[in-house]
Order: structure tokens, then sequence, then C-alpha cells
């Protein structure tokens, strides 16, 4: 039997302007929380240059919206276009996306905005529509199916030989 090579676990910190950085030898990067935000670096100068950096001017901060979302995975999937109830947190940092953080039934994800539908009376009127149509849809689908088996098959009879 071979034997694992225990090795000491070793916790490199550095205390910056009040900010702990934790050095994570596994990921071989930086972790600090900086103005509420959990992030990384590469190096410890960059991030201590991450955190010299003064803190954006003039944005306003995120305030969080009510939003409704698709249940199903497709509005056209039948009696699943249903419409649930989401909170928009935060706009994802994401250099190639313009994803947002949505928090719904407990959990978190990242989606784009346009899966994001505004609670207005207009949108709620259309959501109300889409799933009626949609159940509908699901209604004449099962109807259909029904009509398919009752159709009368051709019948072939085997000659004996």
């Amino acid at each position: 039997m071979r034997r694992r090579r225990q090795e000491k676990l070793e916790i490199i910190t550095q205390t910056y302007k009040g900010i702990e950085l934790v050095f994570d030898k596994t990921k071989d990067h930086w972790l600090y929380t900086l103005r509420g935000h959990d992030r990384y670096a590469k190096s410890l100068g960059s991030a201590m240059k991450e955190i010299d950096k003064p803190a954006p001017k003039g944005g306003k901060p995120f305030e969080p919206v009510e939003v409704m979302r698709s249940a199903g995975p497709h509005l056209w999937s039948g009696d699943k276009a249903k419409f649930e109830k989401a909170t928009v947190t935060s706009i994802a940092n994401d250099r190639y996306s313009n994803d947002v953080w949505i928090s719904q039934k407990g959990s978190r994800a990242k989606v784009r905005p346009d899966s994001c539908y505004l609670i207005t009376p207009k949108n709620l009127n259309v959501m109300k529509s889409i799933t009626d149509l949609s159940s509908k849809i699901a209604t004449l689908e099962k109807l259909k199916s029904q009509l398919y088996d009752s159709l009368e098959t051709l019948h072939i009879e085997k000659e004996e030989q």
C-alpha cells in the first residue's frame, strides 16, 4: 500500500490598508474582499494596486429589481410556460457578457437580462395571455394525440406456410 505524504497546510496572509489578503496555494492566487466583493489577484502586487485604486465615483449603488422569469425552459414548452418572481441583485462584472445575478427560490444564478421581465401591468397581462395560450396548446396537443390514437390502421394478416 502506498502512503500519501502529508503536507503541512501553510496559510499565508498579508494585511494591507486594513484588508486581509490570503494566498490560495492550490489556485496560485491571492483572495481578498474589497468594497463588499470577494476578489482575487494573481500576485500580491496586483492585489495591492487594486486596493489602492479609488472607489468609482458618481455611480449609484445597484438597487435590487423584482422581475418575472419563465419557469419552463422555453416559452413554447406547453404547460411549462409559467412565470415566477425573481430579484435581480447585481450586474455581473464579466468582461465578455452583460449578465445579471438573480436570486430565486433561495438560490442564485447568473442569467441574461433579456430573460428577466419587468413587472408592469402590461407585462403581467401578456404573461397571463402566454400562460393561457400555453395551457390551450397543451390541451390541443393532448386532443391531437387522442385523435391519432383513434385512427384505424392498416392490418396485414400473415399467411400460414
